[in-house]
């Protein structure tokens, strides 16, 4: 009978860097017992296998072993940024953190506004630190998987080959909105719209109008928390505010348009008859025009149309007048014309305000009018200035009567008689028509010269007061 051979011993490699796991690993060995009948080789190969197995099983018993004392701690060759956090507690690794990057709370920010002012903001103001929380989180879980599989091989491979972390900057957010809002209340500022509106006088006057101003609070956020989160952030630095223009919505521009035709509208009003003419003052027309700002910011000049009724009313009592016809007068013997003819007329309201409305909107629009004619009916007297003059030298007398009387009080000194006979003196009684004294004298208390006398009454003189 053949002699067995000896068994090959199998060794395992041992990590570098942890002594105790190096020491366990590299004691291990395997032996593998062949059976009889089996090639040399074969016998080999089966010696090998179970000797690795048995070194393997070894060495996972060592790992996991050596994987326990770290339960709770952060395993070996974790930093965050130069700081060793290995072997550590959570509240020891919450201590260093703490002490190593305390610094991130001293320093501030500059924040330079339009109107020059300067806005600091102290880092400890909004809590700026260590994210400790996120770092403590990510340091224990260097080299961890949470499967226990998965963890023997990589515990000991964070060992091995060292995790560094990068440090985490944390900040408190919603105390950094509220500094930006209210730094944003006193820099904001609302545009304001130009506006135009009646002034003295019948002018109008303008309102420019005025840019306004809105901090961008994103974007001066997203610029702070830029500096903020970086480790490496100076402890002192200076931001510019950032500023949105805020157009008004009515422009100067645009009321100084509406002015300009404002006071086109408002222009005295000059209204033509013949020779007459009358004025329509730009104190009575401004008042009547206000102003109607469109969702565009488009302002308007609006005439009150109603507003003119009392004006063509106090312009129909100026312009209506009674027909008035010339006169014919004896002097030595020959007969001349005298007195001015004038037409009769009658100013139509409707037809005058229809057109001075016209003559508004045409100078709203800038088009040039003509002079602007008053709308009446006429009535042509019965005897003009110029057939009068050429009758005159045509005519002569054919009759006259005469009367004596005395200027005395009982006829108001003579005035009673000289007054109406002064008035009718002239008449023309046309072919067929018919003389009637009141309506040639009128109102006899209105002539100049008469007064209070004696009437005839019964064939008798009374004294009664009576005038005329």
């Amino acid at each position: 009978m053949t002699a067995a051979p000896e068994p090959l011993p199998i060794a395992v490699d041992p990590p570098a860097g942890d002594p105790e796991l190096a020491a366990l690993v590299g004691s291990g060995e395997a032996v593998a017992k062949p059976r009889r009948g089996r090639s040399l080789l074969v016998r080999f190969g089966i010696s090998f296998v179970l000797g690795v197995l048995l070194a393997g099983g070894v060495g996972v018993g060592v790992l996991y072993a050596w994987g326990q004392q770290y339960a709770g701690r952060v395993l070996p060759g974790v930093q965050i940024g130069s700081t060793e956090l290995g072997g550590l507690t959570r509240e020891q690794a919450e201590a260093k953190i703490a002490d190593a990057y305390g610094w991130l709370g001293t320093g501030q920010i500059a924040l330079s506004d339009p109107d020059g002012r300067v806005t600091t903001i102290a880092y400890a103001d909004i809590r700026r630190r260590p994210d400790t929380s996120a770092l403590l989180d990510a340091a224990l879980a260097a080299g961890r998987q949470g499967e226990p599989l998965a963890d023997l091989i990589g515990a000991p491979r964070a060992a091995l080959h060292g995790v560094t972390l990068d440090s985490a900057v944390a900040y408190d957010r919603d105390r950094l909105a509220a500094i930006v809002d209210a730094l944003a209340a006193s820099i904001d500022r609302d545009p304001v719209d130009a506006t135009v509106s009646a002034g003295s006088g019948g002018t109008f006057a303008v309102s420019a109008a005025t840019i306004g101003r809105a901090v961008d609070k994103a974007a001066l956020i997203a610029a702070l928390d830029q500096q903020l989160s970086a480790e490496g952030t100076p402890a002192s630095i200076g931001l510019t505010v950032p500023v949105v223009s805020l157009t008004p919505v009515v422009a100067t521009a645009s009321v100084e348009a509406a002015q300009s035709a404002a006071n086109r509208m408002a222009a005295d009003l000059v209204v033509h008859r013949g020779s007459d003419s009358w004025t329509i003052g730009r104190k009575r027309l401004a008042p009547l025009i206000s102003f109607s700002t469109g969702a565009d910011g488009t302002v308007t000049p609006v005439f009150d149309e109603t507003g003119l009724d009392p004006i063509v009313k106090a312009l129909k009592g100026e312009v209506d007048q009674a027909a008035q016809n010339a006169g014919f007068r004896l002097v030595g013997g020959h007969v001349v014309a005298t007195g001015s003819s004038r037409e009769g007329r009658t100013l139509s309201s409707a037809g005058m305000k229809a057109a001075i409305v016209d003559e508004i909107r045409a100078r709203q629009e800038g088009t040039a009018r003509a002079p602007l004619g008053a709308i009446v009916k006429a009535v042509d007297p019965k005897l003009s200035s110029a057939d009068a003059k050429a009758l005159a030298p045509k005519m002569k007398m054919i009759s006259s009567f005469s009367i004596y009387y005395f200027v005395i009080v009982n006829n108001h000194w003579g005035g009673n008689i000289e007054a109406p006979a002064t008035k009718i003196d002239g008449t023309v009684v046309p072919a067929g028509g018919v003389f009637d004294f009141w309506k040639v004298v009128g109102d006899l208390r209105k002539l100049p010269g008469t007064g209070p006398g004696n009437a005839i009454e019964g064939g008798k003189i009374t004294v009664t007061g009576a005038f005329g």
